[in-house]
């Protein structure tokens, strides 16, 4: 997904990957299970930022926004680099309004050495059963499926980050069930009973050699599913940068950031066991090439989901959430999209400019839920309207929640957004 430059760790990254490769043996036990995320949960874990895909506009601006808004209602989760930068994140977090009192009961600082900041993705999945305990899901990873990483620095960051999953269990002193499949949390959407939705543009393109039949056994082995509703693609904004993109919007290219190739969190989620939102595109508003792009891809996927039904044979219930619409932004030299994009031949991009226009990974579906609460993008300006409409939506699917609108410009332009960045732990 995403554009990353901290490459400075790039000895540290070699040494952690070699020292974590070797994964635990799978737990067998079938009565752990895949909560929903509505579900209480224990904490929210967090990587700490160590890029900005824009120059100028910080990715740790969202962390700290959502820091402020998470810690009255559940303990976060901090992973930093070192005891320097944990001691530098404690004063930005005091210094960006969260109390000293909530910094020293509900914040927890977490030595894990991480290139990337996309914690859904390189975190570990945690289930749980019955008794409260625990197990960790370690999938591959080999960033989003680009395979491009052919410098030692760039492959030791996505190294470094394939580790990420064992380091959090590590640190919380809990077991592991290893898979070989390459898959992101990101990538799977559960009802917390049992059934799941994937995207074949996700699974087989990181798996090729897989066959449906394989990858359904094996996310029924690891994760205790039931069921497997498989949705072909997802939205236009999360194309895969090399093969999906550009984009030719009114005789401009546009580039998709390192995006996911189809991620069911920028486009459907589940409100419980029976209930979906899904992003609606009308035709009224399918209006440049992207916006095609996904009207198509939703237009199939409510097909498939209408004649769904979940593990018990139960139909869905169907609420429709608004797309943003195309976001494009112009990125130069300098910022962490640019170099990154510039950085794969294919793309054909001069790494010294001049600039090129992306299309933010925007969603409101992206948001986080968490105990009480419900953290939702905001985009302001002409997308006012559109993000009161969403707001109102996402609380009647989640009455009595909090909600916190917090501007997501930062990590959209990077490829995801505040779900991509998070990753629960349940109660």
């Amino acid at each position: 997904m995403k554009s990353s430059k901290f490459f400075f760790f790039a000895l540290v990254s070699a040494l952690f990957f070699c020292s974590n490769c070797k994964k635990a043996e799978p737990a067998a036990d079938a009565e752990f299970y895949l909560p929903g995320e509505w579900e209480p949960q224990q904490s929210v874990w967090i990587g700490w930022s160590t890029y900005e895909n824009k120059a100028g506009f910080p990715t740790n601006s969202v962390h700290l926004d959502m820091v402020r808004a998470l810690v009255p209602t559940v303990n976060v989760d901090i992973a930093v680099q070192d005891e320097t930068e944990r001691d530098a994140v404690k004063s930005e977090l005091l210094a960006g309004g969260v109390s000293a009192a909530d910094l020293a009961a509900k914040v927890r600082f977490h030595l894990v050495p991480h290139n990337d900041i996309w914690f859904r993705d390189m975190g570990g999945i945690f289930l749980k059963n019955a008794k409260n305990e625990q197990t960790v899901v370690d999938f591959d990873f080999n960033g989003w499926g680009y395979g491009l990483f052919t410098d030692d620095f760039g492959r030791s960051g996505f190294e470094l980050d394939e580790t990420v999953d064992r380091q959090i269990a590590t640190a919380l002193g809990l077991p592991t069930v290893a898979s070989s499949m390459v898959l992101e949390g990101g990538g799977i959407e559960s009802n917390g009973k049992g059934t799941l939705l994937v995207t074949e543009s996700v699974v087989f393109q990181r798996n090729p050699a897989m066959t449906k039949a394989q990858a359904e056994a094996e996310l029924k082995r690891v994760l205790n599913a039931k069921k497997i509703i498989w949705l072909p693609r997802g939205v236009g904004n999360d194309v895969h940068a090399v093969t999906g993109s550009p984009y030719l919007v009114n005789g401009e290219k546009v580039f998709a950031p390192i995006t996911t190739n189809g991620h069911p969190d920028e486009f459907v989620r589940f409100v419980d066991d029976r209930t979906l939102l899904l992003a609606e595109v009308p035709e009224s508003e399918a209006t440049d090439t992207i916006a095609r792009f996904s009207r198509r891809a939703l237009l199939e996927i409510e097909a498939i989901l209408k004649s769904a039904t979940n593990q018990d044979g139960q139909p869905f219930t169907i609420l429709r959430v608004p797309e943003t619409g195309s976001i494009i932004e112009p990125v130069q030299p300098g910022d962490g999209t640019f170099d990154f994009l510039s950085s794969m031949p294919d793309l054909q991009i001069d790494p010294a400019g001049p600039p090129i226009k992306v299309v933010l990974a925007s969603s409101y579906l992206n948001y986080v839920i968490s105990n009480g609460i419900l953290l939702v993008p905001k985009y302001s300006g002409s997308l006012a309207a559109k993000d009161a409409q969403a707001v109102q939506v996402l609380q009647k699917a989640f009455p009595g929640r909090k909600v916190v609108q917090i501007d997501v410009f930062n990590i959209n332009i990077g490829g995801g957004g505040m779900h991509c960045i998070t990753q629960q732990v349940p109660e």
